[in-house]
């Protein structure tokens, strides 16, 4: 196809035309341009015309989700699509995107605070912590669990979380101490000894401290060779 942009004006006896440029060559999208600026059309450039509000990593979740879908996940947990099968959903995807407490999740669903897509996704979107702690009621009834343990870092199970949350509930859990708490379990005549750091052997111990509690204490030597490095390294920065 011939595109041809001509100029007209009107003489004494006739029409005279003047070709001013011969456009054939270019593509279509830039012929239009002079077409819908002579049309009046205010015409800008795509990077102003469109403003990113928000995006939300969303790969990631629509990997975990896909991937929960295809043994049956979903359907194991109920064969109906309602608000606490699709809770329950969230918590499991979290663990593997963001593990983190109940009250994090929390916000990290809520609308004006979402860390990723995962609330859109399944729906949950604006889910408080009242509500998940609803899908847990709701999942230890529906498969008549009679024990419930939470596994995490202290940095997840708190001692808050524990008295308010967990104790409650009758739910179990299995954490770490914090170096200062296990420094003043190491205090002179306290429960943890420097006999009891076998390398290979785990030590239950008791502490007044932790009431009704198990406390097993292990000596990791990975861990003690490698704090060590960042003081080593950084004393080679400076030499």
């Amino acid at each position: 196809m011939c595109r041809v942009l001509e100029v007209s004006r009107s003489g004494f006896h006739a029409w005279h035309r003047r070709t001013l440029a011969n456009p054939s060559s270019l593509p279509m999208d830039q012929v239009e341009r002079p077409r819908r600026v002579l049309r009046g059309e205010t015409l800008v450039p795509a990077d102003e015309a469109l403003e990113i509000v928000r995006t939300l990593p969303h790969g990631e979740v629509s990997a975990v989700v896909g991937t929960m879908n295809k043994p049956g996940i979903p359907e194991l947990l109920s064969t109906r699509k309602h608000p606490n099968r699709q809770r329950g959903l969230a918590m499991i995807a979290a663990r593997i995107l963001d593990p983190c407490s109940k009250l994090a999740m929390d916000q990290k669903l809520g609308s004006d605070t979402p860390s990723s897509s995962l609330g859109d996704v399944l729906a949950v979107d604006g889910a408080d912590a009242d509500d998940l702690y609803e899908a847990l009621d709701w999942l230890q009834g529906r498969f008549g669990l009679k024990r419930v343990t939470m596994v995490g870092d202290r940095g997840m199970i708190t001692n808050a979380r524990i008295g308010e949350e967990l104790r409650p509930r009758g739910v179990s859990w299995v954490t770490a101490l914090r170096a200062p708490t296990i420094r003043g379990l190491m205090k002179e005549a306290g429960p943890l000894q420097l006999s009891l750091r076998d390398e290979q052997d785990l030590a239950e111990i008791t502490s007044p401290d932790f009431p009704g509690e198990r406390l097993v204490a292990c000596k990791n030597p990975l861990l003690a060779a490698d704090r060590p490095r960042p003081r080593q390294e950084l004393v080679a920065v400076t030499e």
